[in-house]
């Protein structure tokens, strides 16, 4: 509900009106309802006639004392209902009791309409008697009241004499999405009535590069220009090369030539009428590209920053501030994990002071198997981490999108803010399945402006190219092996169905050849995906030592023992040792995922030396030695928090499908 639809439903029987004295001169004043400015009333009239405390006395005495002083002849002289004040904030000479009460000038009106016949006035008409008000509103550069008429306009009832408080140019941010003021094409709706209507507003904004705020400017009426200048927390309108730094701003309104501007690059937009009274003027504030600056360090250390925008129009200069966070941190966890698998990580990020909140996505629920390939025991139940990409990532993408709607009341500014989109750490299979989101429905829709959820992923021991350990796992001639790892919850599937369908195994979905070139169907179809993802890779490669554990380790020996004897001679049994693992993955390698995968092909895809480290705690029980990507201890956490602060249009981010 806007202001003046407002002003008319507030019963105004309630009203208290008392006499009050303003530089000696009579007069009302009016309690108005919360959210309205008072208006204290001043009747003044010349001769003997004023001042009154009454509006009507003041009118029976003005029209009797023109009938008698002038003889009118039965010529009724009355105030004109209707009429404006011309000299409104105009002091004439001879009344120095019009002084400004709180910066605010008064209102002057000289409307009585009079009727003089000869031979005193020749038969004309005179403007008589005098109304000063008290306080006004700005209107246009004009001022006027807001009477039982209409604005401008008088009533003989002093309760209606009260400034619209949008007589005032006052501004307000409000996030289009969760209204859904969106359209099919991911355009902010410009319906100004629809927009002037939402009442929940926002303070800041997540620095996610695809979020956008509406600025709404309550303005004096239609017809205002403001003049719209985006200022860095400085105060100082910055150069066109901060575009992605500080964000920018675009017209919406279709009447508003249509302009998207830079920081330091004013924009002007126009207010129009509102179907429900008043008028709006909007612009459109679009997030920056991340939260830290190209070249400022200090960034890297803030939770929050600040930028403003300048305004000036409708007899107001003003500042509009918007306050930057980070998107939201959102953990996937791999393949036989679990989504407490990146607590260490997630609570060092936490920690950091950057006043990051983190989020850790799972696809780990019980899911009960009606037959598999290859087959296990029947009624078997299997944690989803056991499947496939396109199963964890239908588990994940809804869990995203509930997480930046968490957000949106939950950042680090502690008010509601506009966000659309998330930064995504992922380990392991974890990485391929952020990478699957774009293929699955639902990834771009209105909540994201159909640009998806995802700002920047960042991937750690990610098989962007499969493992041969998966092809191998999958041979018949490992069996033994396949049965001592289903022990232990962890199922080497290609395919299984259940009761809501079928899907990809995990393994199956993994499995590559030792080049990385002979790649499963899930593998080639994130590969060949259309929507490009800012992605920063981290590999890691175990070092001799760790390597060497292997030798003594008691589950490895287990497993040799058990699997590797001349009778059951699994190759992958026999090959776990110091010499003979290596081979199996024919490259350097974090024991389960070669470097060149991890890297996506390519070892310009990472701006970090290989950490020396194995994949995963599993992979520490099986007798590789730490530590792991995910421990506590692990180099990898640094290196988390410097790629959340560098740039999306860095290098160490690589768009990929």
């Amino acid at each position: 509900m806007n202001i003046r639809q407002r002003l008319w439903q507030v019963p105004l029987l309630g009203m208290v009106i008392t006499a009050v004295s303003v530089a000696g001169v009579n007069a009302v004043s009016a309690q108005v309802p919360s959210g309205y400015i008072p208006a204290t009333i001043v009747y003044y009239g010349a001769d003997s006639i004023g001042p009154h405390t009454s509006l009507a006395a003041a009118v029976a005495a003005s029209e009797s004392f023109i009938d008698q002083e002038y003889n009118t002849g039965g010529q009724t002289n009355t105030f004109g209902a209707t009429a404006t004040c011309p000299g409104a904030g105009h002091a004439p000479p001879g009344y120095p009791f019009l002084t400004n009460v709180n910066g605010i000038p008064p209102v002057w009106c000289t409307q009585w309409t009079n009727y003089y016949p000869p031979p005193y006035g020749f038969g004309t008409t005179n403007s008589y008697f005098s109304i000063v008000i008290y306080p006004a509103c700005l209107v246009n550069g004009s001022y006027v009241t807001y009477g039982s008429n209409g604005p401008g306009a008088f009533s003989s009832d002093p309760n209606f004499y009260v400034c619209k408080e949008s007589g005032q140019v006052t501004t307000s941010l409000i996030d289009p999405v969760p209204t859904m003021e969106v359209s099919s094409a991911g355009v902010i709706s410009a319906d100004a009535n629809s927009l002037s209507l939402v009442s929940s507003t926002v303070s800041g904004i997540a620095a996610d590069g695809a979020a956008a705020t509406v600025l709404r400017i309550a303005a004096p009426a239609a017809g205002t220009a403001f003049t719209l200048t985006l200022l860095d927390e400085n105060g100082v309108a910055a150069g066109s090369g901060s575009d992605g730094a500080l964000g920018y701003m675009t017209t919406l309104l279709p009447s508003d030539p249509p302009t998207s501007t830079a920081a330091g690059t004013p924009i002007t937009v126009t207010s129009v009428a509102l179907a429900s009274g008043g008028s709006m003027a909007f612009a459109v504030y679009h997030a920056p590209k991340d939260f830290v600056r190209d070249g400022n360090a200090l960034d890297s250390e803030l939770p929050v920053r600040t930028v403003s925008v300048q305004l000036s129009g409708g007899g107001a200069s003003l500042q509009q501030p918007i306050q930057i966070v980070r998107p939201p941190v959102t953990f996937i966890h791999g393949i036989w994990g679990s989504g407490d698998d990146g607590d260490q990580i997630l609570s060092s990020l936490m920690s950091a002071g950057m006043g990051l909140t983190t989020y850790a996505l799972g696809y780990d629920g019980a899911v009960p198997i009606i037959s598999s390939t290859p087959s296990y025991e029947s009624n078997l139940s299997v944690s989803g981490s056991n499947l496939g990409f396109s199963f964890a990532a239908s588990i994940v993408l809804p869990e995203l999108h509930d997480a930046i709607a968490d957000y949106r009341t939950n950042s680090a500014l502690g008010q509601p803010i506009a966000v659309v989109r998330a930064d995504v750490v992922a380990h392991s299979m974890g990485g391929d399945v952020a990478r699957m989101l774009p293929l699955m429905n639902g990834f771009a829709g209105l909540e994201n402006y159909e640009l998806g959820p995802l700002h920047k992923l960042i991937t750690i021991g990610t098989p962007h190219l499969g493992s041969p350990l998966a092809q191998q796992l999958l041979n018949g001639s490992n069996d033994c092996v396949k049965r001592i790892l289903a022990d232990g919850h962890r199922y080497a599937f290609t395919s299984v169905a259940t009761r809501s369908g079928s899907y990809n195994g995990g393994v199956g979905d993994l499995s590559a050849d030792v080049f990385g070139t002979s790649l499963s169907g899930a593998l080639t179809a994130i590969q060949q995906g259309s929507v490009m993802i800012p992605t920063a890779l981290i590999a890691a490669n175990m070092s001799p030592a760790q390597l060497s554990v292997v030798d003594t380790a008691p589950a490895a020996i287990f497993i040799r023992s058990v699997c590797g004897n001349p009778v059951i001679n699994n190759p992958l049994a026999v090959a776990l040792t110091s010499s003979g693992w290596p081979a199996v993955l024919s490259s350097q390698s974090d024991a389960i995922v070669p470097v060149n995968s991890q890297l996506d092909g390519s070892a310009q895809n990472t701006v970090f030396p290989l950490a020396a480290e194995v994949h995963s705690p599993g992979t520490e029980k099986l007798g590789f030695g730490g530590p792991s990507e995910l421990d506590d201890t692990s180099v990898i956490v640094p290196e988390v928090l410097q790629l959340l602060n560098t740039p999306v249009d860095q290098s160490a981010f690589k768009p990929l499908p």
